[in-house]
């Protein structure tokens, strides 16, 4: 069962979070995830409106996705993105 992380991100400082988006990317593939969305323009069609960037992200399993997520090289870049931005993220169980 594939896991899906999802964010909603509000990007403060645009050259930081550039920097962070660019690591997070490579860390992402290596550790077998893959990006589905990233920016593009959303459409709130009920509720309150998202963040200013959605992200979503595959992986193949939840223990993939919190390998990167706990990963120490992730760890380390983790900080640039709360710095520069402000997210909500979440991990969704999908059966695709």
């Amino acid at each position: 069962m594939s896991v899906l992380f999802i964010g909603e991100v509000d990007i403060h400082d645009e050259r930081d979070y550039a920097v962070y988006a660019r690591h997070a990317a490579e860390l992402i593939a290596r550790h077998g995830g893959e990006v589905l969305a990233k920016g593009g323009e959303t459409t709130a069609l009920e509720g309150a409106p998202p963040g200013q960037r959605i992200v979503v992200v595959r992986f193949k399993s939840r223990e993939d996705a919190m390998n990167f997520l706990d990963s120490p090289q992730y760890k380390s870049i983790k900080s640039i993105r709360m710095r520069s931005s402000t997210a909500r993220t979440y991990l969704v169980s999908t059966d695709f």
